[in-house]
């Protein structure tokens, strides 16, 4: 046999291609679940003195993490030894996400020094730790290696491969959505507090998250042929990472739910491709209205807390929201009937 089938042969076998994205995105999952599970005990009052550093919920993420850096470094090893250089070794999309690596390993360490130090955070303290930040700005550069990985390769991903992005962009999107649950408005619905103050916050909430759906969405589907339910998918991450510390917030998933559906809809029947300004347009506001519609009503009809703005407040910010989602389609495309002659 010629050394190019050995190499041939070498390669069928080898973690590359959608076989790497699928592994680091199942791996994703017990990472995720692992960190949920420990935003829920710092939110329950965890005490290190009681519990020491090694719960079972770090036990649990920090397995994945490993099983994940594993995984990269296998596939790594295996391109060095089929002639590449260590650098080039790396795979595709993938050489963020060994920075990601690293950037975790030592905010692990870190994070070990910080609570030995300082015991364990309460609260919001969790999501403004720099040990926490650095695990969470780590976690976010692996995560999405595989989303990186679909997104730089020549053509459209297989269906096994954009599976794995689809995940990938979801868990990324969740990790994301933990760590901003100052300004997540399903982690931290404001709208049933009665002083001035959290009316604001709330506003503030539901003219800022809605565009970050909007962004996600408008980009994944200019670069993909995204199948049916992705972006539902993908928004679920945020909402359900940010009731992970408040269960009882767990209705107002639904309006991640219903932009999610909304956008699916509107990416199926009118796209919003290259050159099309009018399908952009209705993306963005579109998206924005069915979130903070939906995530109104949810509050006021399903939580046990009342709603607690006038109805001057919660119906202008609805309108306020899908402006804003109109307006985010104009930072990223500015003139998309002209965009594809550029």
């Amino acid at each position: 046999m010629s050394h190019e089938s050995i190499v041939a042969q070498f390669r069928l076998g080898r973690l590359e291609g959608w076989r790497l994205d699928s592994a680091v995105a199942s791996l994703s999952i017990l990472l995720l679940v692992g960190i949920a599970l420990d935003a829920r005990a710092h939110a329950s009052g965890l005490s290190f003195a009681e519990e020491g550093f090694f719960t079972p919920e770090h036990a649990l993420f920090y397995s994945a993490f490993l099983g994940i850096a594993g995984v990269i470094g296998l596939a790594t090893v295996g391109n060095r030894s089929a002639g590449a250089d260590w650098i080039a070794a790396v795979p595709v999309g993938y050489r963020v996400g060994v920075l990601g690596v690293l950037v975790f390993g030592f905010g692990g360490v870190g994070d070990y020094v910080w609570h030995s130090t300082f015991g364990f955070e309460q609260g919001t303290e969790v999501l403004t730790s720099p040990t926490h930040l650095m695990l969470a700005v780590g976690g976010i550069l692996f995560l999405s290696s595989p989303l990186r990985a679909a997104w730089r390769r020549d053509g459209e991903p297989t269906r096994q491969a954009m599976l794995a992005a689809v995940l990938s962009g979801a868990f990324t999107f969740g990790l994301f959505g933990l760590f901003s649950g100052i300004l997540n408005p399903i982690a931290n619905p404001n709208m049933t507090e009665r002083f001035t103050v959290f009316h604001q916050l709330a506003i503030a909430q539901l003219m800022v998250y809605p565009g970050l759906f909007v962004g996600v969405g408008v980009a994944l589907s200019r670069r993909f042929d995204l199948f049916p339910g992705s972006l539902t998918v993908i928004f679920l991450g945020p909402a359900l990472m940010g009731i992970a510390p408040n269960p009882q917030n767990l209705p107002l998933v639904g309006a991640a739910l219903a932009a999610g559906v909304v956008a699916d809809l509107l990416v199926q029947v009118a796209p919003p491709r290259a050159g099309r300004a009018a399908p952009l347009r209705v993306f963005g506001a579109a998206v924005s209205l069915a979130f903070a519609g939906s995530y109104v009503l949810l509050v006021r009809y399903v939580l046990s807390e009342p709603l607690a703005l006038s109805v001057h407040l919660w119906a202008g910010v609805i309108a306020l929201a899908g402006l804003g989602g109109l307006v985010v389609t104009y930072l990223i495309v500015p003139d998309a009937a002209r965009e594809s002659t550029a």
